[in-house]
């Protein structure tokens, strides 16, 4: 008999930088995280992932409004948290600082999505890939 155990879900990060604003529809801001849930539920039923994945969400205001602080503090909460990879920041005045702050130590994947700071984007978003761990 094979030896077989319920492992803990893997946790994924989805960070962020901006809040929504007050009375946005909870129901809305829970359909953020449908796409990711559908593709690891079909990649979980397939046997291409070997546990559940858990989305870990943390909302933060950023730059322009907030402060990149903020944005840094919430990426090192997720990989405090266990998380694997995180997903954001998505704006670039966010994104360059958290890249840079979390090279020196973290060895936990992101992936940003934002555009480039010269303006208008002739194509699809420019999404930042991680360095190889």
């Amino acid at each position: 008999m094979a030896y077989e155990s319920e492992g803990e879900p893997i946790k994924l990060g989805y960070l962020f930088d901006f809040k929504l604003p007050d009375g946005f529809p909870p129901e809305q801001r829970d359909h953020l995280l449908v796409p990711f849930e559908l593709v690891f539920a079909d990649g979980l039923a397939a046997g291409l992932v070997g546990r559940p994945v858990e989305i870990v969400f943390r909302e933060v205001e950023g730059l322009p409004k907030g402060s990149v602080k903020a944005v840094i503090d919430a990426f090192g909460d997720l990989v405090d948290d266990g998380c694997l990879a995180v997903f954001g920041p998505a704006i670039t005045d966010n994104a360059v600082p958290t890249r840079e702050a979390s090279s020196g130590g973290s060895r936990c994947p992101r992936s940003a999505c934002a555009a480039p700071r010269s303006g208008s984007v002739s194509g699809p978003t420019r999404i930042r890939s991680p360095r190889a761990v």
